[in-house]
């Protein structure tokens, strides 16, 4: 699943060198006290991140230049990490809503809401990658899911 985000971003790179994009995973984040409750959800979250972030790098991008952040609950939030990705004088950040299966509010409002408010300049472009969709991966992992609670 984690290679999907890498080929999504290298379809749409259009000339941009692999040094000059950023890449940001925002997740939804949750409270501490349901961390408590569903102790592995955040864990499992962070831990998939990383698994993307090392594909990215394998492929070429560049560590400094990949970021995670949470829409809310945690650290870090999302217009900072754009700026950090932007000192680093990336050209393009992707940003993907990326623990948000399908397109919904989050990944088609909010996300993108979120990284808009950094105000970005002129000069760098933002992509949205939205989210997961219909990517046969996805589909098979939810059916995953629903076989194991039948």
């Amino acid at each position: 699943m984690h290679r999907t985000f890498v080929e999504r971003a290298n379809a749409v790179l259009q000339g941009t060198p692999k040094e000059r994009v950023g890449v940001l995973l925002i997740g939804h984040g949750q409270p501490d006290e349901w961390d408590r409750e569903l102790a592995t959800e955040t864990q499992q979250e962070t831990e998939f991140k990383k698994s993307i972030m090392r594909a990215f790098i394998e492929d070429g991008y560049r560590a400094e230049n990949l970021g995670v952040a949470w829409m809310e609950f945690k650290e870090p939030k999302t217009a900072p990490k754009i700026r950090e990705l932007i000192s680093n004088g990336v050209e393009k950040i992707l940003f993907y809503s990326s623990s948000i299966s399908a397109g919904a509010i989050h990944s088609q409002c909010d996300v993108p809401d979120l990284v808009y408010a950094a105000k970005v300049p002129d000069d760098v472009k933002l992509v949205n990658m939205g989210a997961w969709d219909n990517n046969p991966l996805t589909i098979m992992a939810i059916l995953e899911r629903i076989d194991v609670v039948k």
